[in-house]
């Protein structure tokens, strides 16, 4: 079985793609690429559509370029580690920083814990509108599954995907912005983007981002792996690179690198430093366990279609479980109850005969009458004990009810153990979630309400949550 993916890299001048082959033992085979010039925005979709069209590229999961150079990148430093308390203090920290609505931007955060206390947070953000712009060049290729990433990222995954353990720079030199990421420990840990710009800004940009490098992973190599990705080499730029100390610097191939085939009749024509970018891109599935940055979901799929009918599906499957186990729970109870009913009546009904048969031969018949009508208010306060003993229906009617509407709480999952219930669910924002909380804590079942977990799920900003029920005493 083969599996095909294909690398979209967009740029000003041109349009690059690359189509890989899978195989069945995991080998990576360039079958197609493709080089189309473009002028303007109008000129790219068509392009794109004169892409789709062709033969080569009409089979295969395609992954389009994101550039780097519309990220906004934030730094912060808390004096906190708390990723509840950071997940809370970020949106107005970012409010004040950004000439944007925070609404407008998809967005995502590292959090690196200082030694002393507290720690520093890197945060990139990307206008919506942007965003929507280049999805709307993946739907040319499939409306239905729409996939964008950022190239550098891709790249990146690409090296460290054959070696965990490295640390080192990644540079980009392909635009008229450099992109450096730092990554260390099969992981992406920062990302900077900045103007080309002369010999000295450069420099100066090149050194920050080395030393806060430095500072965030406590590297104690005296040399670290750099990787340049670049095109044409800048007489200028290249010379500040090769004196810059610290650094072995490495051209990046990447059919090279992973030791990707190429099929015999495009040798001749392939070119490893121009198609670096959509190479990246296409083989970027197979690297999927490194971890890093995530400004958009795996698979942005088109609104209406396959995601609405997955959730709707699951919301229906949920409804149905809830309501089978209320009935198993209804039915359960009524037998027992009606058994456990019927079994008091038959006491008490005994107790009377007997009382009656005792009146007639005791000789303080008031005094024997008195105890016998004792035992029996005693067993018919077991039966009121038994009526209304809470049952699993209690619980979950408090859980359903107790919170307010205002805080649109959902309900995904309820598990009962030893005493307490694990509740899973979602709400509106974080002060919901404390009013969902405070709310359930004024149940007569519960003793004790905790919040576990609670976390931005998506860029929907519903709050995922997870809570711990302790249930009273006797129940």
């Amino acid at each position: 079985m083969k599996f095909y993916t294909i690398g979209v890299d967009i740029t000003s001048k041109d349009i690059r793609a690359v189509k890989v082959e899978r195989s069945w033992d995991k080998r990576l085979k360039i079958v197609a690429f493709a080089q189309l010039p473009v002028s303007g925005k109008e000129d790219t979709l068509s392009k794109i559509k004169e892409l789709e069209g062709m033969p080569a590229f009409r089979e295969g999961r395609f992954i389009i370029n994101f550039p780097a150079s519309v990220c906004s990148f934030q730094f912060l430093s808390f004096p906190f580690s708390s990723h509840r308390l950071i997940e809370q203090a970020l949106p107005s920290e970012l409010e004040t920083r950004i000439p944007f609505r925070l609404n407008e931007m998809v967005w995502d955060y590292k959090v690196f814990h200082r030694p002393e206390g507290g720690s520093h947070v890197f945060v990139m953000l990307v206008p919506r509108k942007v965003l929507h712009d280049y999805l709307t060049y993946a739907a040319v290729f499939d409306p239905r599954r729409r996939e964008v990433d950022i190239s550098s990222f891709s790249q990146v995954a690409c090296l460290m995907g054959k070696g965990k353990d490295k640390e080192g720079v990644f540079l980009s030199l392909d635009s008229d912005f450099v992109t450096m990421v730092f990554f260390a420990g099969g992981e992406l840990i920062q990302f900077r983007c900045f103007p080309k710009g002369d010999e000295k800004a450069f420099l100066d940009n090149l050194k920050i981002g080395w030393e806060t490098f430095l500072l965030w992973t406590g590297s104690s190599k005296k040399v670290v792996d750099m990787f340049v990705s670049t095109q044409e080499e800048d007489p200028a730029h290249w010379e500040i690179l090769k004196s810059f100390s610290g650094c072995r610097i490495h051209m990046v191939d990447l059919s090279s690198y992973l030791k990707v085939e190429i099929e015999g009749s495009l040798k001749a024509n392939w070119s490893g430093t121009i198609y670096n970018e959509a190479l990246a891109l296409a083989v970027r599935p197979f690297f999927s366990k490194t971890k890093g940055f995530c400004l958009l979901p795996p698979n942005v799929t088109a609104p209406g279609y396959n995601w609405t009918k997955k959730q709707v599906k699951s919301a229906i499957c949920l409804i149905g479980l809830i309501f089978l186990m209320m009935l198993v729970e209804l039915m359960l109870n009524s037998n027992v109850l009606d058994k456990r009913i019927e079994l008091e009546r038959k006491e008490i009904r005994t107790l009377v005969s007997d009382v009656s048969g005792e009146l007639s031969h005791s000789p303080s018949p008031l005094a024997l009458l008195k105890g016998k009508l004792k035992d029996a208010k005693n067993v018919s306060e077991m039966i009121k004990t038994v009526v209304a003993e809470p049952s699993f229906l209690s619980i979950l009617h408090d859980i359903s009810t107790l919170p307010p509407p205002e805080t649109q709480f959902v309900l995904h999952s309820l598990t009962y153990s030893r005493g307490k219930v694990l509740l899973k669910g979602e709400a509106k924002d974080f002060s919901a979630v404390e009013k969902v909380r405070g709310n359930l804590s004024h149940s007569s079942l519960f003793s004790r309400v905790n919040i576990l977990n609670s976390r931005v799920e998506q860029e929907g900003q519903r709050i995922s949550l997870e809570m711990e029920i302790y249930l009273r005493k006797g129940i």
